[in-house]
This record gives structure tokens, sequence and C-alpha cells, in this order.
């Protein structure tokens, strides 16, 4: 994950971030001045640092269109779909575990608890997930994702390395 290269791309006055961590990390601070120079020296770090900086804006682009044409069963699908590439292959599906809580996919999908648990229980109904305390399986990730493109008439960029499961 990157904080500050697009304030350091951008010239824009430094921003403050706050790091809180579920796992063990590295945190590398690099003032614009050094940051700048190191990346057009080295053509690998400014090739993989420009391709994350687009994926990053395609991913964002990609969620603002979500908000303003998807309605909430369709942002939840297209947000476990993201959230896939921490996923597991088990057959035909993903397994998510541990899942978000229902709080957790409300912030994100821009709806309430209440929302998301009924979006989820009709999502299960439709065979498209199941969902259990901790856990939430993509039954048929290529369905679902046709389904979010065919609603959406976009296709979307999903961070997965089960490529091969769409």
């Amino acid at each position: 994950m990157h904080f500050g290269e697009f304030t350091a791309f951008s010239g824009v006055r430094k921003r403050q971030f706050s790091i809180i961590a579920d796992e063990a990390g590295l945190v590398l601070e690099t003032p614009a001045a050094a940051f700048l120079p190191l990346v057009c020296a080295h053509k690998q770090l400014c090739a993989a640092l420009l391709q994350s900086i687009a994926r990053t804006a395609l991913v964002h682009a990609d969620r603002i269109f979500e908000f303003a044409v998807l309605d909430t069963k369709g942002r939840i699908l297209a947000e476990l779909l993201r959230l896939s590439h921490v996923g597991r292959r088990e057959g035909a599906a993903i397994v998510i575990n541990p899942a978000p809580t229902h709080e957790a996919l409300a912030t994100q999908t821009g709806t309430t608890r209440e929302g998301v648990t009924r979006a989820l229980k009709a999502l299960a109904e439709q065979k498209l997930i199941s969902a259990r305390r901790g856990e939430i399986r993509i039954l048929n990730p290529r369905r679902v994702r046709a389904l979010i493109e065919q609603e959406s008439g976009m296709s979307a960029v999903y961070e997965t390395d089960l490529s091969d499961a769409f």
C-alpha cells in the first residue's frame, strides 16, 4: 500500500497520515525532494509506481461509478469481488475468511448495516453467495462479475490473485 506518491508527484503540500496496521509491515518515509529523483533514476521503480497509481485511479473511478449506477446488492457484490484477492479458491467458489463485518461492508458500500444484512440474505437466496459468521463464499465469481458488468455497463478493475476464477 502506498500513501504519499500522489502528494509527491502533485507538488501539493505534505499531508499527514495515521497508519494503523493489522499485521506487521514496513513503513518508509522519504521526502518528496529525494523521492522524485529516486523514481526517475530507476526505470523499473518508475514503471511499477506508475502502474500502481493508474490502478488505484481506476479502482477509485470504478467505485464512484458503482455508487452512481448500482443498487445496494450490486455494490456489495462489487465490494466482495474486490475482497476476493484475500480469499481462497474452493472449487468454483472463492471464500473470504475472515469476512468483513456488516458494518464494514455498509461503510464501504454507502448503505446501512441493516441494508447489508438484507442484501446478503437476498444474494444468498439467489445462490450468488453463502454467508455465515466470519465467512462469505462467492459461489460463482464469473456469474457475479457478469451481473455487475450487466447492471453497470462497464468492466470493472478487481484486485485478485484468482483471475482464472473470472
